[in-house]
C-alpha cells in the first residue's frame, strides 16, 4: 500500500461558509469531484481549469488522495513554486487548514529535484518517496545526458500551469510516463504559440463565477495621463498616492512595478527613488535564488511596500497582500495578462481592498479588446476575455472530437497528426448544390495523391491532406525530387446546401473537381448578388480595396477599377454608379460586436486576413451561409453602395432578345490571358489566346429556354449551350474534352472553364446576363434613335443583293455587300483600308485616315438582309448591333488595335489601300494626335422610313452603347 491509498479515507470534504475560513470552495468540490469521475471512466489526461487563486494547489494535493496514487510527480514552472509546493505538501498545511485532513495527520515522504538524476539508480532512489517534485530543467528526459527514468516510477503526474505542457521538455516528461494518470491544471488552457494541450476538458471554473464566489475581488485600471513629464514618472507618482492613500484606508496593500527588460528595471528603480518614497527591490532573474526569496521574506515581514520585477513572481507565487501594479510594459498576450492580474486578485488574506492597475492608455489591443483605454472597466473585460477564450477552446475540441479515426496511407509517416495543429487560412470558395452531399464520398484527384482524410458526418466536414511530387526548378534530376502536402477542408452546410472548399492551394480546377465528386456534378457558382449578401449586418464597415467592372470598356474609364487604400469607399462619387458594376471587395469591419477582415470576389470567393482552427474555419462558413440564404436587404452605409450588383434573373426577358456574348471583362486584363486549345486530343491541336476565339449565337438552335453559342478559331467549330435552368450554366454540344482552356495555375475543359468564368450575354437593349445574373442598363430613359444618323442606300441603283453580305458566286448582275464596299473604298482617298472579314475579325472593313490634327479609324459591321426587301425585322437588327460589343474592346487599346491588325493582315486579311509603312507611320503618330473612331453598322434589311418602336428602341440602345465606349460617332447605314 501507499501513502495516499492508507490516508484515502482520511479525506473530508467541508463546504465553506461565510462564518469560517475553512473548507473547500465550490470551485474545489466541482473539481475534485470531476477527477474523480473522469478516471472511473477513462484513462485519457484531464484538463482542469480554475482561474489563479481559486484553490488549484489543494486540488492538486487532493488529487493524489483520491486517486489513491502509489508515488506522484509534480511539475511546475519554476524554482519558486517548486519550493512552495513542497512545502504544502511536506506539511499538509493546506488541507489541514481547510479541514479536508485532520492534524496530527502522518505526513508523507517528499523529496524535491534541484538537481538532474546523473543515472538510473538516483531514479530509483525515488521510490523510497511519496512526492516527487520538480521542474522541466530538473528532470526532463529530453534533456542532454538525462538517464531514462523507470516507466513504471509514477502512477499519477500532476501538471502545475499545465500552458506549459506542449514546451518540449514538458510534453518528454508526460510521454515518458504515458501509462500513468496525468492531471493537467491551468488558468488559461491555451497559448500564444496555438500548441495544442493534449488531454480533455473536465472542468472549467470561470472568473465570472470566481467574482460571483469572491474568490476575485474587483481590479481596477487606472489611467494616468503625464503633464510636462515622462510617463514613467507619472506612473510612479500616481502609484506612490494610491499606496499612502489604501495604506491610511487600512488596506495592507504592496505594490509591483512591472517591466519588460532588466535595463529597463534599472531605470525605472532611480525614478522610483527619485520620485517617491517608496521601499522598492529589484528582482529579475540575473539575482540568485537566494537573493529573489529573501526579497520575499521582506515583504512579507513589511520591511519593504513592493518590488520591481521583470517577468518574475507570476505563475503559482502566492502573496495575496500585492494589490497594486504599477505597469510600465504591458502584457501583450492574453493568457500572460490573465496569469499577471490574477496574482492581484486574490482575496485570502486580511486587510485586503480592490487590486488597482496604474498605467498610461495606450492602443494595444489584447484580443481585439483595448484593456488600456480611457475609462476601460476592466471587471468586465477581463471576465468577457477569459470566458470567451476558454469556450472558444471547449468548442474546438467538442468539434474535433466529432471526426471519425482517419484514413492514412501506409508510406505516410506522421507521428500523432492532430486536427487540432491545422490552421487553414479563411479563404473559401461556394458553390450551390442541388442534392445532398455526403461529406465522406470517395475523392479522388487526378495526379494528386490523398494521403489522409478525416470526416466528421455531425461537423459535416472532411479534412484533407494531399501530396504530389514536386522538384527544385533548379534541376531536373529525379533524385532531387520532394513532396508537396497540401491541405483542403470541405464543408457542407445542409440547411442551405452550399458547399464550402478551402485549400492552401488556391485552383479552380481543383475546387470544381471536388464539388463535381461530391453533388454528382450538380453544382453551380452562387452570382454576385449573393456573395454580396456576406456584407449583411457589418458595422463600421472600412473598405480598402475596391474592385469595380466598367459597364463598358472605353478610353476614359479602366474596365476593371481598383480603388485601394485606407477609406477606399470614400473615393467613389455618385457619377461611378452609372459607370460601373460590384467586382470584388475587402474591408474591416465589426460583425456582431468583433473585430474581422472580409472580402470577397464574382468568382464566388469569400476570404478573412486570418488563419484559424479548423471548428472556427466551420464555424465561419456557417455564418456566411446563414447571411448568403437571407433575402434582408445589404447595405454598407457607405460609398460602395452607390456600386450595384447584379440582379437575379430566372428566364429570359420575353421582350428582349439577345444580340451578342463576349468574355468576361478581366480576360481582356490579364497580362498573360488564358490560351485556348481546339482539337487537344488531336494530333495537330490548334492553340491561340482566349480572347482570339470568334463567338457567335446560333439562331436557329436558341430560344427563350437556351443560347447556343458557336466557338470558332479558324476553321474548327465548337458548339456550347447555356441555360439557366440546368444544373451547369453551359454544358457542351461538341465533344466534351476536345476543347481546353490553361491559365498559369489550371487546365479546364472549355466548358468546365465556362462554368467558373461566365460569358457575357448581351441583350437587346444592352443589359448583360452573366451566370444567373442580370446587369441591367439605364435603357428606359432613352429616347428613339435620331434619324439623322441614319444614312439610307438605294442598293438596287448599284446592283447590290441585299440578302447576300459576302460571296464569291453573286447572282447574276447583282453583287454582295462586302463587293459594294470593297469597290467604294477604294475608290476614295483614304490613308488605309483593309478589309477582315474572316474569323476573328475586328471588323469587316477597317479604314484608318491620317489628319493634320487627328487619326481617325473608322470600323465597318456589315450584316445581310434576312429578306429580299427592306423592313422592320428585329432579327436583322440583332445580329448588327451585336457587333457593337466586339468594337469596344479594340476602341479601348489603340496599341493593341494596331499590333493585332499587322498580325490580321500577315495571316491573310486584305490590305486594300495603303502598306505596312503607312500604317507604322500613323501608328508612331498617334502619341501626339487624338484618335477619333467611328462605328458604322451596314444593315439593308433596315429602312429608314418608318422605323418600328422596337427596332428603334434596339438601335438607340446600340448608339447609347457605343457613346458611353468612347463618346465616338455612331451612324447606320440602311435601305429607304
Amino acid at each position: 500500500m501507499s501513502y495516499f491509498s492508507d490516508n484515502y479515507n482520511e479525506i473530508r470534504y467541508p463546504i465553506e461558509d461565510n462564518d469560517s475560513s475553512s473548507g473547500l470552495r465550490r470551485a474545489q468540490i466541482g473539481a475534485i469531484h470531476s477527477i474523480a469521475s473522469h478516471f472511473s471512466l477513462i484513462n485519457e489526461p484531464a484538463i482542469v481549469v480554475m482561474p489563479t487563486g481559486s484553490g488549484k494547489t489543494a486540488v492538486l494535493m487532493m488529487s493524489a488522495f483520491v486517486e489513491r496514487a502509489n508515488r506522484i510527480l509534480v511539475i511546475t514552472p519554476s524554482r519558486l513554486v517548486r519550493t512552495q509546493i513542497k512545502e504544502n505538501f511536506q506539511t499538509m498545511k493546506q488541507l489541514i487548514k481547510l479541514k479536508v485532513l485532520r492534524e496530527n495527520i502522518n505526513l508523507p515522504k517528499v523529496s524535491e529535484i534541484v538537481k538532474k538524476p546523473k543515472n538510473v539508480e538516483e531514479w530509483e532512489n525515488f521510490r523510497h518517496f511519496d512526492v516527487i517534485i520538480g521542474t522541466p530543467n530538473s528532470l526532463s528526459p529530453g534533456l542532454k545526458n538525462m538517464p531514462s527514468p523507470p516507466k513504471d516510477l509514477f502512477d499519477l503526474i500532476l501538471i502545475d500551469e499545465a500552458h506549459h505542457s506542449p514546451a518540449k521538455t514538458w510534453n518528454d516528461i508526460l510521454e515518458t510516463f504515458n501509462n500513468a494518470k496525468q492531471i493537467l491544471f491551468t488558468a488559461t488552457p491555451f497559448r500564444r504559440d496555438h500548441q495544442e494541450i493534449k488531454g480533455r476538458f473536465i472542468y472549467s471554473y470561470s472568473i465570472k463565477e470566481a467574482y460571483k464566489d469572491n474568490i476575485f475581488s474587483k481590479v481596477k485600471y487606472i489611467s494616468v495621463n503625464p503633464i510636462n513629464e515622462s510617463n514613467d514618472i507619472a506612473i510612479a507618482k500616481t502609484a506612490a498616492t494610491i499606496f499612502n492613500e489604501d495604506r491610511i484606508k487600512g488596506f495592507n496593500h504592496y505594490l509591483m512595478v512591472r517591466t519588460d527588460s532588466k535595463k529597463r528595471a534599472e531605470e525605472l528603480e532611480i525614478v522610483y527613488n527619485k520620485n517617491t518614497n517608496l521601499r522598492l527591490k529589484r528582482v529579475d532573474s540575473s539575482y540568485s535564488y537566494r537573493y529573489v526569496k529573501n526579497a520575499i521574506e521582506k515583504l512579507r515581514k513589511y520591511e519593504l511596500d513592493g518590488i520591481i520585477c521583470v517577468d518574475m513572481l507570476g505563475e503559482g507565487f502566492d502573496f495575496p497582500n500585492l494589490k497594486l501594479a504599477s505597469i510600465h510594459a504591458p502584457h501583450k498576450s492574453l493568457e500572460v495578462t490573465l496569469q499577471f492580474i490574477g496574482r492581484f486578485a486574490r482575496t485570502t488574506g486580511e486587510n485586503l481592498g480592490m487590486a488597482k492597475f496604474i498605467a498610461v492608455p495606450s492602443e494595444l489591443e489584447i484580443e481585439t479588446k483595448r484593456l488600456y483605454e480611457e475609462g476601460a472597466v476592466w471587471q468586465d473585460l477581463i471576465t468577457d476575455l477569459s470566458q470567451s477564450k476558454i469556450e472558444k477552446e471547449k468548442k474546438v475540441r467538442q468539434t474535433l472530437a466529432t471526426f471519425d479515426p482517419p484514413n492514412i496511407t501506409k508510406n505516410f509517416v506522421v507521428e500523432d497528426l492532430s486536427l487540432y495543429a491545422l490552421y487553414p487560412y479563411c479563404h473559401v470558395k461556394i458553390f450551390q448544390s442541388f442534392k445532398n452531399v455526403d461529406i465522406t464520398a470517395p475523392i479522388s484527384l487526378p495526379g494528386i495523391e490523398i494521403v489522409y482524410r478525416q470526416n466528421s458526418l455531425k461537423a459535416g466536414t472532411s479534412v484533407i491532406i494531399t501530396r504530389e511530387p514536386q522538384a527544385p526548378r533548379w534541376s531536373s534530376a529525379i533524385e532531387l525530387t520532394g513532396f508537396k502536402h497540401e491541405l483542403i477542408v470541405i464543408f457542407y452546410d445542409n440547411t442551405s446546401k452550399l458547399l464550402f472548399i478551402n485549400s492552401s492551394k488556391t485552383s479552380d480546377s481543383l475546387y470544381d473537381i471536388i464539388a463535381a465528386k461530391l453533388t454528382d456534378d450538380e453544382y453551380k457558382i452562387l452570382p454576385l448578388y449573393k456573395i454580396n449578401r456576406v456584407l449583411r449586418d457589418l458595422q463600421e464597415a472600412n473598405f480598402f480595396n475596391i474592385g469595380m467592372k466598367n459597364r463598358v470598356l472605353n478610353d476614359n474609364t479602366e474596365s476593371y477599377r481598383i480603388i485601394a487604400g485606407s477609406s477606399a469607399q470614400d473615393a467613389i462619387n455618385v457619377s461611378d454608379g452609372n459607370l460601373y458594376n460590384r467586382g470584388h471587395v475587402f474591408s474591416s469591419a465589426i460583425d456582431n460586436g468583433d473585430k474581422t477582415t472580409l472580402g470577397y470576389s464574382s468568382a464566388s470567393k469569400v476570404w478573412s486576413n486570418n488563419s484559424c482552427q479548423i471548428p472556427e474555419l466551420i464555424e465561419w462558413c456557417q455564418k456566411l451561409a446563414r447571411k448568403i440564404t437571407s433575402k434582408n436587404t445589404v447595405t454598407t452605409n457607405s460609398g460602395l453602395d452607390i456600386i450595384k450588383v447584379g440582379e437575379e434573373i430566372i428566364n429570359f426577358p420575353k421582350d428582349l432578345g439577345i444580340i451578342a456574348v463576349d468574355w468576361s471583362e478581366e480576360i481582356y486584363n490579364k497580362v498573360s490571358p488564358p490560351m485556348i486549345i481546339f482539337g487537344s486530343n488531336s494530333k495537330n491541336p490548334i492553340s491561340d489566346q482566349l480572347f482570339n476565339v470568334e463567338l457567335k449565337i446560333d439562331r436557329n438552335y436558341s430560344n427563350q429556354k437556351q443560347v447556343r453559342i458557336i466557338f470558332k478559331l479558324k476553321d474548327l467549330e465548337y458548339l456550347v449551350e447555356f441555360s439557366l435552368n440546368t444544373k451547369h450554366f453551359y454544358t457542351a454540344v461538341s465533344e466534351a474534352n476536345s476543347v481546353i482552356v490553361k491559365n498559369s495555375k489550371d487546365e479546364f475543359s472549355l466548358v468546365e472553364y465556362l462554368n467558373n468564368n461566365p460569358l457575357n450575354i448581351y441583350l437587346s437593349d444592352f443589359s448583360r446576363i452573366n451566370g444567373s445574373e442580370i446587369f441591367k442598363t439605364d435603357s428606359n430613359e432613352l429616347k428613339d434613335i435620331d434619324p439623322n444618323i441614319i444614312t439610307a442606300i438605294d442598293w438596287s441603283n448599284y446592283g447590290v443583293d441585299i440578302t447576300n453580305e459576302v460571296s464569291s458566286n453573286p447572282t447574276y448582275l447583282q453583287i454582295s455587300i462586302h463587293d459594294y464596299f470593297k469597290e467604294k473604298f477604294r475608290n476614295e482617298n483614304h490613308s488605309v483600308v483593309i478589309y477582315d472579314h474572316r474569323s476573328g475579325e475586328i471588323a469587316d472593313f477597317i479604314i484608318i485616315n491620317e489628319l493634320n490634327d487627328n487619326i481617325k479609324i473608322s470600323l465597318y459591321h456589315c450584316k445581310g438582309s434576312s429578306d429580299k426587301s427592306p423592313g422592320n425585322r428585329v432579327e436583322d437588327v440583332y445580329e448588327i448591333c451585336g457587333q457593337t460589343v466586339k468594337s469596344r474592346i479594340w476602341i479601348k487599346s489603340k496599341g493593341e488595335l494596331f499590333e493585332k491588325i499587322r498580325k490580321r493582315i500577315s495571316a491573310g486579311s486584305e490590305l486594300i489601300k495603303g502598306n505596312f509603312k503607312i500604317l507604322s507611320d500613323i501608328q508612331n503618330h498617334m502619341a501626339t494626335k487624338q484618335v477619333n473612331y467611328e462605328i458604322i453598322l451596314v444593315q439593308p434589311g433596315i429602312t429608314k422610313s418608318g422605323l418600328s418602336k422596337s427596332v428603334s428602341s434596339i438601335l438607340a440602345s446600340a448608339h447609347d452603347y457605343i457613346k458611353r465606349v468612347h463618346g465616338e460617332k455612331f451612324s447606320i447605314i440602311a435601305s429607304f
